[in-house]
């Protein structure tokens, strides 16, 4: 790991105080990660200011109105470099015509849309959005009951 390279970002400040938590538990302080608190996914932080590899959003989407993924592939747009890669996960349910709330986890809506939605939503920044697989394909194994996970990967058209 190369210090200096690692940003986290998360809305609520709970959980960026266990994001730091976990750094000096895992003694990581020497990697030198940034952890931001934002509910602008650090773009005023970090816009202009870097580009990114590889963007990781994992278990976000799933909480997000519309017109919070439209901010949040607008915001890995102008972040992701010219040939990074953004994985994202979603609750992908292709049934459905739009994105639709279909319960609650916490006090953060739970929401489901088809995978065409968020291409149409990648494709408005200029980005170009295909589903990698179910995630318990990719080796995560979701808890007993839970909803299934897509993951799907971005980069630039």
């Amino acid at each position: 790991m190369i210090p200096g390279r690692y940003v986290g970002v998360d809305i609520d400040a709970d959980c960026v105080a266990a994001a730091n938590r976990m750094i000096d538990h895992f003694k990581l302080r020497d990697k030198a990660p940034t952890i931001i608190q934002s509910g602008a996914f650090g773009i005023e932080t970090l816009a202009g200011k870097r580009r990114f590899d590889m963007i990781w959003i994992f278990q976000v989407f799933i909480h997000l109105t519309d017109e919070h993924v439209r901010n949040a592939m607008k915001a890995a747009s102008e972040m992701l470099a010219a040939k990074g890669v953004a994985y994202v996960t979603a609750f992908v349910d292709n049934r459905l015509d739009t994105i639709t709330v279909r319960g609650k986890w916490r006090h953060y809506a739970l929401l489901h849309a088809p995978l065409s939605y968020y291409q149409a939503r990648a494709s408005e920044v200029g980005l170009k959005l295909e589903a990698v697989g179910p995630m318990d394909q990719e080796g995560w194994v979701p808890a007993a009951n839970a909803l299934q996970l897509t993951m799907m990967r971005m980069g630039k058209a």
